[in-house]
C-alpha cells in the first residue's frame, strides 16, 4: 500500500471516531440564539438642518444673468448606520407676503445643454436660455474640504465653464413640481453620480468631489465621518435668471428651493 493511501485511511477513521463522540455527548450541548433587529433610518441635512437653509442672491438686472450664492452649502448623511443615494429636485415657492399664486417656472434645459452659449464675459446666457418668468438651476457637489467661497479651490465661479462641461442642470421631469418639492421617483437622472452633479474640474488636492461609492456601490454616501469627510460634501449652485420678468411679485423676492432626498438602500 502506498503512503498516500495510508494517510487517506487514517483520516477517514479519525473522522468516523469524531462523529461517534459528538453523537454520544450531544445532550450536553446548549445553544443561545440571538435575533438582532436593526433600526437604521436614512437622513440628510443641509448646513446642519433637515428643513431649510436659506441663501440670498442679488441681481443688477442683467437679462439671463448667472447668480451664485456667496458660499457653498454643506450636505451631510445624518444616519448613524445607513448608506444612501442623494437625489435632487427644484421647485418655486410663492414669495413671502405675496398675493400671487405662483412665481417663476423652471426652465427644462437638457442635462447637457447642446447649443448652450454664454456672453463674452461668461456672466449671462445667450442660447437655450430661460424665457420670461423662467429660471434655470444647476448644482454641483464639491469636496468636503472645499473652501466656503466660490473660486480657486472651492465652487466654480458664476462665469466658469465647469457649469457647462459637467452635467449640472436639474431637469423638470425627475421630480419638479411648482410650489411643492416632490421625491424623485422616475429614473436616476437627478441622482448624484461620478458622472453628474460632480465638480470633476476640482483638484484632487482639495479632496474628493464625487460620491463615496460606499461599499463599492456607485453613488452611495456612507454615514458621516469627520476625520475622513465620508458622508459629507460641499454643494455649489447657480441660478440663471429669466430673459424678462413680470411685475406680479409685488416687490417680493422669488424663492427657489432645491431639495435633497436620501434614497436607496444597500
Amino acid at each position: 500500500m502506498n503512503k498516500l493511501l495510508k494517510v487517506a485511511l487514517v483520516l477517514a477513521v479519525a473522522s468516523m471516531w469524531a462523529r461517534q463522540a459528538f453523537a454520544a455527548h450531544a445532550s450536553q450541548i446548549g445553544h443561545m440564539a440571538i435575533q438582532v433587529e436593526l433600526s437604521c433610518t436614512q437622513g440628510v441635512s443641509v448646513d446642519g438642518t433637515s428643513y431649510v437653509s436659506s441663501y440670498t442672491v442679488s441681481s443688477t438686472g442683467l437679462a439671463s444673468a448667472y447668480l451664485v450664492p456667496g458660499s457653498s452649502a454643506t450636505v451631510r448623511n445624518t444616519s448613524s448606520c445607513a448608506a444612501e443615494l442623494w437625489q435632487l429636485s427644484v421647485d418655486t415657492m410663492t414669495p413671502a407676503n405675496s398675493t400671487i399664486v405662483k412665481g417663476w417656472t423652471h426652465h427644462n434645459d437638457p442635462l447637457v445643454a447642446a447649443g448652450h452659449a454664454n456672453n463674452a464675459a461668461g456672466t449671462a446666457c445667450l442660447i437655450n436660455c430661460p424665457a420670461a418668468d423662467e429660471y434655470g438651476f444647476q448644482a454641483l457637489f464639491a469636496s468636503s474640504s472645499t473652501a466656503a467661497s466660490y473660486g480657486t479651490g472651492g465652487c466654480p465661479l458664476a462665469s466658469a465653464t465647469d457649469w457647462d462641461t459637467n452635467v449640472s442642470t436639474i431637469v423638470v421631469k425627475d421630480g419638479y413640481a411648482n410650489n411643492d418639492a416632490v421625491t424623485v421617483t422616475t429614473g436616476t437622472a437627478n441622482t448624484y453620480w461620478n458622472t453628474q452633479y460632480t465638480f470633476t474640474g476640482q483638484s484632487v488636492a482639495n479632496g474628493k468631489p464625487g460620491p463615496d461609492n460606499f461599499s463599492g456601490a456607485a453613488g452611495y454616501m456612507g454615514p458621516y465621518v469627520q476625520a475622513t469627510g465620508v458622508g459629507q460634501r460641499a454643494l455649489c449652485a447657480r441660478v440663471t435668471l429669466p430673459s424678462t420678468v413680470s411685475t406680479d411679485t409685488n416687490g417680493q423676492p422669488e424663492v427657489i428651493r432645491l431639495s435633497i432626498f436620501a434614497a436607496g438602500s444597500l
